[in-house]
């Protein structure tokens, strides 16, 4: 089903040009995946894991399953 629920929202995207991806959430992540928010103090796995996050929110052709992705690897870095 979730598949299924993904294949369509991605089709809606290519074909109507609709966008389910809110801006002021991508901002939140980006809010959080920022790097400089794990260096002190150091964490080098934090650090590495944000760089790779913040980079993909910076795209503005991300796709919705992309955002649906970083949103579960951002859980990750609250902890």
């Amino acid at each position: 089903m979730k598949s299924l629920w993904k294949r369509l929202r991605r089709r809606i995207e290519s074909e109507l040009q609709i966008s389910f991806i809110d801006k002021d959430e991508i901002e939140s992540l980006k809010y959080i995946a920022n790097p400089l928010n794990y260096m002190q103090p150091y964490n080098a796995e934090k650090v590495a894991l944000a760089n790779e996050l913040y980079a993909k929110l910076q795209d503005e052709t991300i796709h919705i399953d992309e955002l649906d992705s970083i949103q579960e690897q951002v859980e990750k870095l609250k902890l």
